[in-house]
């Protein structure tokens, strides 16, 4: 890694190639032109967040240069559902710009009857959270949604490195609600 990037630079594993993609990209951009003030809206802006296609890729596809060839692309295949157990590489999920930061423009309901909340994520290569899922069975669906709204404002995660390379994980988070 350059240590002069302010961000890892994770462009060589863009896995997000081809035909159906392309289309997925333009039924994503119909969506959000069409249904602006869905319930979905933030998930699907972090979609399309996901899936678009790198700045200096975008740039050279307009220059009439492509971009990697079939060789160099990741099989997409392979990489569908293959996240590595945290637990067993030993490792923590970190979110970029800290857990305090995250915490301190959430707003709790007034009346809270857990000390924490944990959530299981299915978190990239690149740190962007592909789904979650709640596993505290108290919280509330006020609380639930509080962090669902906080997890759709570009949320995501420091990426976990194994064997030098950056993998996709699950790994169970849990954020504390009382100081």
């Amino acid at each position: 890694m350059d240590s002069t990037l302010q961000q890892p630079d994770f462009s060589d594993n863009f896995p997000y190639y081809g035909a159906n993609w392309d289309s997925a990209r333009s039924a994503i951009d119909t969506f959000l032109d069409e249904f602006k003030d869905s319930k979905l809206r933030p998930r699907i802006e972090r979609l399309s967040k996901e899936i678009a296609i790198p700045e200096e890729e975008s740039e050279a596809a307009e220059g009439l240069t492509q971009g990697p060839g079939p060789e160099e692309r990741p099989d997409p295949e392979a990489m569908e559902g293959n996240y590595m157990n945290c637990r067993e590489l030993d490792e923590t999920l970190e979110i970029r710009g800290g857990m305090q930061a995250l915490l301190d423009e959430i707003t709790l309901p007034d009346e809270l009857q857990i000390d924490e909340i944990t959530f299981l994520f299915r978190v990239n290569q690149r740190g962007i959270v592909d789904e979650y899922v709640l596993q505290t069975d108290q919280a509330s669906d006020e609380l639930t949604a509080t962090f669902d709204n906080a997890f759709a404002d570009e949320f995501s995660f420091e990426p976990i490195m194994s064997g030098g390379q950056a993998v996709a994980v699950e790994c169970e988070l849990t954020f504390p609600l009382r100081n």
